[in-house]
């Protein structure tokens, strides 16, 4: 342990500072500095050929400057930038050498060394500079270390963060899908219909947002709201009975009606989750689909009559993926029809029943509408595929059923 404040052990010093020194002619430095190579990697430029530039690639731990006014202005320079606040300056000097205190004070330099003194004492100013510089680099880099550590534990704290919110996403889909399926149990021969409609819709809503729906003003998740709240379109059927919901035969006009309720039932619970709280806003696209999905583009549908692009455009898109699954799906009722004449169906039905430009998107995306469907379609016996769809062909002004009624109620809109 050192005796002094001044000395230190011989491992402080073991690794050699570098010690930068400016020189005047004939200044009383030069004899001075000699004696400090035993301890310091001294390297010395004449005052007439240095350059700031020369002082960066030194990159010394300790500038000496004598106090002339070129020196005064490399020292601001030094101090001002990258290696300034790793940089002890010193201007070394007769006191009548700086003009003023603040002459000083601008060129930013750490400590001023009176002219004479000898080489012990210029030795040991050095030592506390040093030891002074040592400590700010040991400081900095603990701030270095805790600001990397901080880092990573935001980092951390984001991918934890990221985990929990999908896995809320995730427990919030598998919700509305069992919401969805429970309604879908009432009618237990539709399948996989909300998986295959759900996708299908999506890929519509893709290619809308790629640019394809003009005047349209569409939210940049839309699509993935469309994924998520398709399946919720006939949760109102919960509210419908077993005689009407599950009736092998034809419906009465009466029963109709009452299966037309089911849009204003699932729209009606949907609607309540957004109310009470905004967490449940993502349900509010739900419920426009499910009130609004059995609109037609011409305005002949129900419940409201709506026409053109007063049908919300999540339920103009739904409308047709919901559709082109029931088309290619086979029904106790009727049989599967093959998905290129389904996909005319929809063509044809374009500005009547369905939203042209929707159409147009589900057209340009067949090829991924075909991948979605057709691990489906070829699990259809052929005994319950028809290939071509003739009593429908030049029949305008009908809406193609989607319900669990008979086809042969095809000009009932439902």
């Amino acid at each position: 342990m050192a005796d002094s404040p001044w000395e230190v052990d011989g491992r402080f010093f073991s690794s050699r500072y570098k010690i930068f020194v400016v020189s005047d002619a004939g200044d009383e430095l030069s004899d001075q500095i000699k004696g400090l190579e035993d301890e310091f990697e001294v390297v010395v430029q004449p005052i007439q050929t240095v350059h700031l530039h020369t002082i960066l690639q030194s990159n010394p731990d300790v500038v000496l400057f004598p106090a002339t006014e070129e020196c005064f202005t490399l020292a601001r320079e030094i101090k001002a930038g990258p290696i300034g606040p790793f940089t002890q300056v010193l201007i070394v000097g007769r006191p009548d050498t700086v003009a003023s205190p603040e002459q000083f004070c601008a060129s930013g330099a750490d400590n001023f060394i009176k002219l004479p003194l000898s080489c012990d004492c210029l030795r040991l100013k050095l030592r506390a500079q040093v030891r002074i510089q040592q400590h700010l680099r040991a400081a900095v880099e603990r701030v270095w270390k805790l600001n990397a550590e901080i880092q990573r534990i935001n980092r951390e704290l984001e991918m934890l963060a990221e985990i929990r919110f999908q896995e809320i996403i995730e427990v919030r889909d598998l919700t509305i899908f069992a919401l969805a399926k429970l309604a879908e149990s009432r009618d237990p021969e539709t399948g996989e219909h909300l998986e295959r409609m759900r996708w299908y819709s999506r890929i519509i809503a893709e290619e809308l947002c790629a640019g394809s729906a003009p005047e349209e003003d569409i939210p940049s998740r839309f699509a993935d709201e469309i994924f998520r709240s398709a399946p919720l379109h006939d949760i109102g059927k919960v509210g419908i009975p077993d005689s009407i919901l599950l009736k092998p035969g034809r419906l009465t006009p009466q029963e109709f009606e009452v299966m037309k309720q089911h849009t204003i039932i699932g729209h009606q619970a949907l609607q309540e989750a957004p109310r009470k709280n905004a967490a449940g806003s993502f349900l509010a696209r739900a419920a426009e689909i499910a009130r609004s999905h059995h609109e037609r583009f011409d305005g002949t549908g129900y419940p409201d009559g709506l026409a053109g692009k007063s049908i919300p455009l999540a339920a103009r898109v739904v409308t047709v993926a919901d559709v082109f699954d029931a088309l290619t799906s086979p029904r106790v009722y009727k049989k599967a029809i093959d998905p290129d004449v389904a996909k005319s169906i929809i063509l044809r039905e374009a500005g009547a029943q369905f939203d042209p430009h929707v159409v147009a998107a589900f057209e340009r995306r067949w090829k991924d509408i075909c991948a979605v469907g057709e691990p489906y379609w070829q699990q259809i016996p052929e005994e319950k595929l028809e290939r071509s769809f003739a009593e429908f062909k030049g029949v305008a002004g009908r809406s193609i059923p989607t319900e669990t009624v008979p086809l042969t109620q095809k000009a009932v809109p439902c």
